[in-house]
C-alpha cells in the first residue's frame, strides 16, 4: 500500500487513510534483539599440539594419522559441528496471526464486504537463518479507494519487521506480486503507470518492475531494482 504517500492528488481521503496506516505500522513495529549461537570450532594442528603429552623437550607429541592429518596421541577426536537444521514448513497458525495483524491496520477490509480481508492475502517465506522462517504477506487490496493496490508486510515469525511501502521504491505492489526467488530473498513486483498524471483506472497498465530484497538476520535490505524510464513511473 502506501498509496496516498505515493499517489498524492488521488484523493484527500486516500492521503488520510495512508497516514493513519503508516502511523499504525510504526506503532506496531518492535525491535527484538536477534540471538546468536557460537559453534565451537575444531582444533587446528597448532592448538591440538598444545594439548598433547609433552616429550622430553617439552613439546607435544603429534602423530600423523592415516588420512595424513595431525592427530594428538591419545587425544579425543575433535568435536563435530552440529548439522544445520532445515527450517520448518510454513505454520498456518503463524500465518493466521500475521494476517490478523495486517487486517487490523485496515479495519479488517470492511469496504470489501462481510468477508473482509479473507482471500486477499499472498504468502511467501524464506529461511531466517536460525531454523525458522521470515514471512512476506501481501494484502492485495483493501477496498479503501480505487487507487489502492497491494502492500507487503514482513514478519520474523510473528514479529512485524516492516512493510514494502517503508522500503525503496515506496511503491504499490501488483496483485500476487511477492515471491521468494532463493534462500533469504524476496522479490516484489511493483506496478508501473504510463505517466505521473495517470488516472486510477490506468494504474499498472504499463506492467511491473521487480525489486529484490534480502533478509540480513535483523532487517530487510534492498539487493536490486531500478525505476522505469520516463515517462513511465512506479505506481
Amino acid at each position: 500500500m502506501g498509496a496516498a504517500a505515493l499517489l498524492a492528488g488521488c484523493s484527500t481521503g486516500a492521503s488520510t487513510a495512508s497516514s493513519a496506516k503508516t502511523a499504525a505500522l510504526h506503532a506496531r513495529l518492535t525491535v527484538t534483539p536477534s540471538s546468536s549461537t557460537t559453534t565451537p570450532s575444531s582444533p587446528t594442528p597448532e592448538t591440538a599440539a598444545g594439548t598433547g603429552a609433552a616429550d622430553g623437550a617439552g613439546a607435544a607429541t603429534v602423530a600423523i594419522d592415516g588420512a595424513g592429518t595431525n592427530a594428538v596421541a591419545g587425544a579425543a577426536p575433535p568435536p563435530q559441528a552440529p548439522l544445520a537444521t532445515s527450517p520448518a514448513a510454513p505454520d498456518p497458525s503463524v500465518i493466521a496471526h500475521d494476517e490478523a495483524q495486517i487486517a487490523a491496520l485496515y479495519d479488517n477490509c470492511i469496504y470489501l464486504g462481510p468477508g473482509g480481508c479473507q482471500g486477499e492475502f499472498t504468502v511467501a517465506t524464506t529461511p531466517d537463518g536460525a531454523g525458522g522462517l521470515v514471512y512476506a504477506i501481501e494484502l492485495g487490496k483493501d477496498g479503501m479507494d480505487s487507487c489502492s493496490w497491494g502492500d507487503v508486510y514482513f514478519f520474523d515469525g510473528e514479529r512485524l519487521i516492516t512493510a514494502s511501502h517503508e522500503l525503496v521504491p515506496h511503491a504499490q505492489v501488483g496483485y500476487n506480486g511477492v515471491s521468494s526467488p532463493g534462500p533469504g530473498e524476496f522479490a516484489i513486483k511493483y506496478i508501473v503507470n504510463p505517466s505521473v498524471s495517470t488516472f486510477c483506472y490506468q494504474y499498472g497498465t504499463a506492467g511491473t518492475d521487480t525489486y529484490v530484497y534480502r533478509w540480513s538476520g535483523s532487517a530487510i535490505t534492498l539487493v536490486s531494482g531500478q525505476p522505469p524510464n520516463p515517462p513511465l513511473v512506479l505506481g
